[in-house]
């Protein structure tokens, strides 16, 4: 671990932020875990680890995508090796896959933000769609990841449903969840593509909450 910490707080150096390390215990082991109060942004294209080796991203993915994962991290930084596998995912292709559908009974609740790696490849746009239905709220910000990433027209027409139900079933949706957040994200890069014109309602929520 101390060589993973090692590689987590050069990358946070390197971008000037600074970070913070806490003691937690697992399998009776003491271990250190970095944390960082910056708020990064989650759909950005830039990743904390962009600039590694290719040696360092399959050993920083490799953890994540592990049982142990969010004892050897802090959310911040999952979310940053979120976006990582989003991008590199092939690098550890069998290894990944293995970790995420192992969880499919349990509704992805434990590799939420493992589904990032649907992005990989528009093969797996199918997937995203039935994760639309199969992850439950507050659980969603990897498939959301994917997704925006994707951006193909029937993950955007179902997006679009699916966001129209869930707000229509519960009138505090999104509150405290950072869905609407992801909604705002996903309505921008929509409004970048004239052919996605499906979407005013949603806008129209945007709008109204935010006011």
């Amino acid at each position: 671990m101390d060589d993973l910490n090692d590689i987590i707080s050069r990358q946070l150096k390197k971008e000037k932020i600074d970070g913070y390390i806490e003691i937690d215990h697992f399998e009776n082991k003491s271990i250190q875990v970095i944390y960082f109060y910056n708020e990064l942004d989650y759909y950005a294209d830039k990743c904390l680890f962009d600039d590694c080796s290719e040696y360092e991203i399959i050993k920083l993915l490799q953890s994540f995508c592990s049982s142990s994962y969010y004892v050897l991290f802090s959310w911040q930084v999952c979310c940053e090796l979120s976006k990582l596998l989003a991008k590199y995912g092939k690098l550890i292709a069998e290894e990944a896959e293995n970790f995420i559908f192992s969880d499919k009974s349990n509704h992805f609740r434990n590799v939420s933000l493992h589904l990032s790696y649907l992005s990989t490849d528009v093969k797996w746009e199918e997937w995203c769609l039935n994760c639309m239905d199969l992850c439950e709220e507050d659980f969603r910000d990897g498939l959301f990841l994917a997704c925006y990433r994707l951006n193909t027209f029937n993950i955007y027409k179902n997006l679009v449903k699916h966001f129209s139900e869930w707000i229509k079933k519960d009138p505090d949706w999104g509150n405290g969840t950072g869905e609407c957040f992801a909604l705002e994200k996903f309505i921008k890069k929509w409004n970048s593509n004239p052919t996605y014109k499906l979407h005013f309602e949603l806008q129209t929520f945007i709008t109204q909450i935010n006011s």
